[in-house]
């Protein structure tokens, strides 16, 4: 993935913006683009470290090139590496290996009579390999020793699309919190929201009125330097928003982040329309997914499917949840939403929802992880909490839609 040293910033105002590509930076980064995938091409089953010289030497700029061009053939090279396949190289393990060579070394020193190729023919020998093996497979768990396969992008038009992406994921990823108003069908909001779920983010939902014909949601989302400061796995997991908030009619965002040590928090802005080639983003989790399959082929009371409303409570926001079961003898809908992992703040915000007179019937499914009592919500509630461990059990859910639809 792309970082910070690989884009343009501009700062306006006090905001923060990434320089747009003019048309003669897009051009130059297609002629870059194309010279490196006819090299990783011809790359293919060689070492990876063969690959980042001959890319080095395939997209070197002139001595008088700008630092901005510059940048843009870095970029180049980052989204070629990350959309290649590299393996290590079959064989005897690389850390048996050099264990068992470096053996054999301290008992050749120690009887003084150290040669490096008879000790590598020593151990070629013990593993039944020739010595060229030994040497070849010596460090091929190495990153620069793996194998270059095949190269996930088709043509030059997915690198400048990869660009485009990349440059705003580069930014997101140094945010520590993200507000994203997003206007669009709502097969795209929740595409949007169900992949802030997938991803496991921290985000808070209210509607937008944008006086637009589309329906606009804006979405709060805890950025990675607020809560793990020290690392980017979250970050990673937010940047991966960008293909689902690009898929919306129109969007903006407004993030506050820290580009650069010593600078503090500053703002950035970024705004855009739909993009045709961003994947659907619409996916069930793991847990719901599951359980979909269970009820599907379970048989039960309730047929079952992925949910396709996004649920607005006047005054408090909106959530999307994963299913809706639709009782077989009555009509009667039960909606199940998979809080999974998230924060308790989540859990507790459903709860009051609930006791300020949630107007549907849910199913919340919480991990025991988040130490919440299913007793939080009252039996005669109009929603109801299933704790899980691991798992979702199934039984308890459709026991509990049961509940809720015989009140």
């Amino acid at each position: 993935m792309l970082t910070v040293e690989h884009v343009h910033v501009r700062r306006r105002a006090g905001v923060v913006e990434l320089v747009p590509l003019t048309d003669a930076a897009r051009a130059q980064a297609r002629a870059l683009a194309a010279c490196g995938l006819e090299v990783v091409r011809a790359h293919e089953g060689m070492a990876r470290a063969a690959l980042d010289d001959a890319l080095d030497d395939a997209l070197t700029l002139p001595d008088d090139a700008s630092a901005g061009d510059r940048r843009l053939a870095l970029a180049c090279k980052r989204v070629l590496l990350d959309a290649c396949d590299f393996t290590v190289p079959d064989g005897e393990a690389p850390e048996a290996l050099r264990a068992a060579l470096f053996s054999a070394a301290a008992r050749a020193r120690a009887s003084g009579g150290f040669a490096r190729a008879r000790v590598v023919d020593e151990v070629a020998r013990e593993h039944g390999l020739p010595p060229d093996d030994v040497e070849r497979l010596l460090f091929a768990d190495l990153p620069d020793a793996h194998t270059v396969g095949r190269i996930d992008i088709a043509d030059v038009d997915e690198i400048d699309r990869r660009l485009d992406v990349g440059r705003l994921q580069a930014v997101l990823l140094r945010a520590t919190r993200l507000t994203v108003t997003v206007t669009g069908t709502p097969a795209e909001l929740r595409g949007l929201l169900r992949a802030a779920k997938l991803h496991q983010l921290l985000f808070e939902v209210e509607s937008a009125d944008l006086d637009d014909t589309d329906e606009a949601v804006r979405v709060t989302i805890e950025g990675p330097l607020s809560l793990f400061s020290s690392s980017t796995r979250y970050g990673l997991k937010l940047a991966l928003l960008v293909p689902a908030i690009r898929r919306c009619r129109r969007w903006h965002i407004e993030a506050q982040v820290r580009l650069h040590k010593g600078r503090g928090v500053e703002t950035f802005v970024a705004g855009g329309e739909r993009t045709s080639d961003a994947p659907d983003a619409d996916q069930l989790h793991p847990l719901a997914a599951k359980l979909l399959a269970d009820l599907e082929s379970g048989g039960g009371p309730f047929s079952a499917a992925a949910a396709r409303d996004i649920l607005r409570v006047p005054g408090t926001g909106a959530f999307v949840p994963d299913l809706v079961l639709t009782h077989g003898a009555t009509g009667e809908q039960v909606f199940v939403e998979i809080l999974g992992f998230w924060s308790r703040q989540a859990v507790w915000r459903r709860v009051e929802l609930v006791e300020r007179g949630l107007p549907f019937k849910v199913v919340f499914c919480v991990s025991d992880r988040l130490r919440v009592s299913e007793e939080a919500l009252p039996e005669l509630s109009s929603s109801t909490l299933v704790v899980f461990k691991g798992a979702l059990p199934t039984a308890r859910v459709v026991e509990r839609a049961l509940r809720l639809t015989a009140g």
